[in-house]
């Protein structure tokens, strides 16, 4: 007998979903003997893995110390499904048992109906200030058990959110280097921008025809869109980047839709290069200001970029997830993000589509303030 608690001890400890899947169909009493008998962490796994209502079960039928003793190691989502399986008295007994930390995590789920998302939220949020080095930020993700698939946040000195990380990106930087510097977009998302910067030059080097970047991925001429850049990638697997951009050579195609920006084509202006052949001018381009594939190219070509600006110093409108805003076009940071001045102060766009306010004609295509 000894010797089966032993395994089933040690079933526990090594698989608790599994343990959890068969003590669901044990009386609850039975239950709560068998994990008395585990470390309280074991216990919390098992119960951590059965349904609330089972699980409730158990630490109902568990003497009030190893109930709260296993409750402490129950993540704050799942103990907040559990104790709202208990009768009020029982709950309340249970939460006042708690850490601080966790016992104010367990109330803030039971505030919300049950039926909602937010009683579902994992509260456990870990961020760190941007300030910090990357060794700091490293060991506050060691501390905190937080999976190397998921993301730390990043705060300001008021605790506002300044941006994400992926926890797996630290483990490749210096761990004296600031955690700024792990803040900064990965090189496929600086593709858009910088290689609408990359046809700019060229088509403006072959016509003599200035041309201009549409933030955050387009090409402007003097008679409308020219070309439009695009990047999709991934790495939860295997890193992966594709890069698309479709650039009007020979032919424009009609904007039917009411206010759509007029298309324009190279050969309005002179003699377009092939397909082939422009295509590998912008991959040498962008070779060109990435020689390794690596860092951000854009704290040294910025005022580059910004002289070729479409609409700096002028008034826009900002369509921003779901969002309108309106001020004028400043220029970039050193992330590629647009800066605004409205009538609310000084803003930073990481995304969005911007058009003149007011709206112009479509077939005026203003230019930029240099």
């Amino acid at each position: 007998m000894a010797e089966g608690e032993a395994l089933g001890r040690a079933f526990a400890a090594d698989h608790p979903g599994e343990a959890a899947d068969v003590l669901e169909g044990v009386p609850a009493a039975a239950v709560a003997a068998f994990l008395a008998e585990v470390p309280a962490a074991d216990a919390a796994a098992v119960l951590a893995a059965m349904l609330p209502g089972p699980a409730a079960g158990v630490v109902a039928a568990m003497a009030p110390e190893a109930g709260a003793a296993a409750l402490r190691n129950v993540p704050p989502e799942r103990a907040a499904a559990l104790l709202r399986c208990l009768d009020r008295d029982r709950r309340e007994a249970l939460v006042t048992e708690l850490r601080p930390g966790r016992r104010a995590a367990v109330k803030l789920l039971l505030a919300y109906p049950a039926d909602t998302v937010g009683a579902w939220a994992d509260p456990r949020v870990l961020a760190v200030r941007r300030d910090a080095s990357v060794g700091r930020a490293r060991r506050a993700v060691r501390d905190s058990g937080t999976p190397a698939g998921c993301d730390l946040y990043v705060v300001d000195g008021q605790r506002r959110l300044a941006g994400t990380v992926p926890v797996g990106k630290l483990l490749r930087l210096d761990p004296e280097a600031a955690l700024a510097r792990a803040m900064e977009p990965e090189v496929a998302a600086l593709i858009p921008l910088v290689g609408a910067y990359v046809i700019c030059g060229l088509f403006t080097e072959r016509t003599r025809v200035p041309a201009m970047v549409k933030w955050p991925n387009d090409v402007m001429v003097p008679g409308g869109k020219m070309a439009g850049i695009l990047a999709e990638y991934g790495g939860r697997k295997e890193p992966w980047l594709v890069v698309g951009f479709g650039l009007n050579l020979e032919d424009r195609p009609e904007v039917d839709h009411p206010g759509g920006m007029p298309a324009a084509a190279w050969s309005g202006y002179g003699e377009p290069p092939a397909p082939e052949e422009a295509q590998e001018l912008v991959l040498e381009g962008l070779d060109r200001l990435w020689p390794d594939g690596r860092g951000n190219p854009l704290p040294a070509i910025r005022s580059r970029v910004e002289r070729m600006l479409w609409m700096r110093g002028r008034e826009v409108r900002a369509s921003v997830s779901g969002r309108t805003l309106r001020g004028v076009v400043e220029g970039l940071d050193d992330l590629g993000h647009l800066r605004l001045y409205g009538p609310d102060g000084a803003a930073v766009l990481d995304s969005g589509e911007i058009r003149p306010e007011p709206l112009e004609s479509p077939t005026t295509i203003p230019g930029g303030a240099t």
